[in-house]
């Protein structure tokens, strides 16, 4: 023990031991200070103490980089990340982050070299090659954004995501009808896919098939009557067709639900303007200018509607129009395309994020519970979106909240029925609160959509067995370990069912088997006990 202590430089270290309880509390800031004291102070050649306090320095920040993330805070975030790559220069998921990180605060030629160091590690990593592509379209690189997509298209010809920022990088090429072809396959894959049909619709109208772009906008509000942005879009197509009264409802309407939506209150300013209801007109535009106070678009605007009821009648009747912003004019809607393109922020996936938090404390409720609030306020200002229903229920279900994650989970599914994702979080979520036909009615679904985890089929498996459908929980648990021989849970699950239907020596088979399998501590308890009653 000696020679080891002088090898590794091992024995009592005060400072690393106040950093390691700092750590494990979640005081990052001050472990890192504690783990910082002790690199100086140790030879980093002799010392694991130096070698330790530099893995955990690296990972205190990543893992407060992963707070801030999750907060969307991305500037501090981005801090955190640089300082972990410098003690982790090769871990794959800081780059990843730090891509993500540096594209939503515009610094895109950052977020392309971190996303390429990401495919240098992992060239088959698919979420980072459609990452760098929103990071090429962001710098109007559009041939390379095109070229990625369709790259990943020849393997992976069924994601939506992609047809869908193939679609916008056409839009920033000029090429409407490529656009839409891409949108139309992306909504081929999931007919329930928002931000596509919504592109959809206004390049439709962008190319003149107004009926049409109306179909796709009015199609979406049956489904989500009250997101703003439906109606906003509405209110252009109506105006692009001179169906003002039409128009002003739309505006009205998105107001309605979100009365701090500047774009859709001055366009409503600009068609009461032009029917000469300049005292309502002035209130709108007076109300936009407020809400967005350095648009200087809005301000001009607002000083020709001041002007315009600051004069005579007869004079006034003479006043130009207003040439800017107006929903009527035929640029309008090519505007709106080319907003479509001026910053794609990639959203923080709540779900892939919290499969990483797996290190911290499910009992933590204190790191979990501001999370909570986070995507909750992002669930009410995107209501639409599925994967933010789905990382609520996730976060409900580390807190022990189940009927709140129940909930979520089915929101989700209400939005999308093929979110299998979403569907399996059901499945656990009744299989933990005890509903065992509800838990069964979704496992059959997933299991007859071939859902590959062999950890599910053991899940399902225990509820047949718990239901006395025992020839079911054969099936299932056989299938588990075709997929994965050898695995010991389901060895260990296939017992708990030959127990239940009396065959003891096809049950002490299993948990042999399962004892030979290598597996968790629990599970080898589990089969060790079992193996002593059933022998005994």
């Amino acid at each position: 023990m000696k020679f080891l202590k002088k090898v590794f430089g091992l024995g009592k270290d005060e400072d690393y031991e106040e950093a390691i309880e700092l750590y494990n509390n979640h005081m990052y800031r001050k472990a890192i200070e504690r783990f910082k004291k002790v690199i100086e102070n140790k030879d980093p050649s002799i010392s694991l103490h130096h070698r330790l306090s530099h893995f955990y320095c690296g990972q205190a920040h990543y893992n407060l980089g992963l707070m801030f993330f999750a907060m969307s805070d991305f500037d501090k975030a981005v801090v955190e990340f640089e300082n972990a790559v410098k003690f982790r220069p090769n871990q794959v998921e800081i780059w990843e982050y730090l891509g993500i990180c540096y594209n939503n605060i515009c610094e895109y030629e950052k977020a392309v070299n971190a996303f390429e160091k990401v495919l240098d590690a992992e060239p088959s990593h698919l979420p980072a090659r459609l990452k760098l592509g929103i990071a090429f379209h962001n710098l109007q690189m559009w041939d390379k954004a095109i070229s990625i997509c369709q790259e990943i298209l020849k393997t992976h010809p069924n994601y939506a995501d992609v047809y869908f920022h193939l679609g916008l990088a056409y839009l920033g090429q000029g090429k409407p009808s490529d656009a839409s072809l891409a949108f139309e396959n992306a909504l081929k894959i999931n007919p329930r896919y928002k931000e596509p049909r919504i592109r959809l619709g206004i390049t439709q109208a962008y190319l003149g098939n107004l009926d049409e772009a109306l179909n796709h906008i009015s199609l979406m509000l049956k489904e989500f009557p009250n997101y703003s942005d439906l109606h906003y879009y509405l209110g252009i197509i109506y105006a692009s067709s001179d169906e003002v009264p039409k128009a002003i409802s739309s505006f009205r309407r998105a107001l309605e639900i979100n009365p701090s939506f500047s774009e859709s209150r001055v366009k409503l300013g600009i068609l009461l303007y032009k029917a000469r209801k300049f005292k309502e007109a002035l209130n709108e535009i007076e109300e936009a200018s407020r809400l967005d106070p350095g648009n200087k678009n809005i301000h001009m605007i607002l000083e020709h509607v001041r002007r315009q009821i600051s004069l005579p009648e007869k004079i006034s009747k003479e006043m130009p129009g207003i040439t800017h912003m107006d929903p009527t004019d035929d640029e309008m809607i090519a505007q709106n395309i080319h907003d479509f393109n001026k910053h794609l922020e990639i959203v923080p996936n709540f779900s892939e994020m919290l499969s990483i938090m797996k290190g911290f404390s499910e009992e933590n409720a204190s790191f979990y519970e501001p999370l909570i609030s986070i995507v909750q306020d992002s669930v009410a200002q995107h209501p639409g979106y599925a994967d933010l229903h789905s990382s609520l229920g996730s976060l409900f279900f580390k807190t022990k909240r189940y009927d709140e994650a129940e909930k979520a989970f089915k929101q989700a599914l209400a939005i999308n029925p093929e979110y299998l994702q979403a569907r399996i979080n059901l499945f656990r979520t009744f299989k933990v609160e005890g509903k065992l036909e509800a838990a069964l009615k979704e496992g059959q679904y997933l299991f007859e959509k071939g859902l590959p985890y062999p950890d599910f089929h053991c899940s399902l498996g225990e509820i047949y067995i718990s239901l006395k459908m025992f020839d079911e929980a054969e099936a299932v648990l056989q299938s588990a370990l075709e997929k994965k021989p050898n695995y010991a849970r389901a060895h260990l699950v296939l017992a708990q069912l030959y127990e239940n239907m009396g065959d003891k020596d096809k049950a002490i088979s299993q948990l042999l088997k399962c004892l030979d399998s290598n597996p968790l501590k629990e599970h080898k308890l589990e089969a060790s006990e079992a193996l002593l009653r059933l022998r005994g």
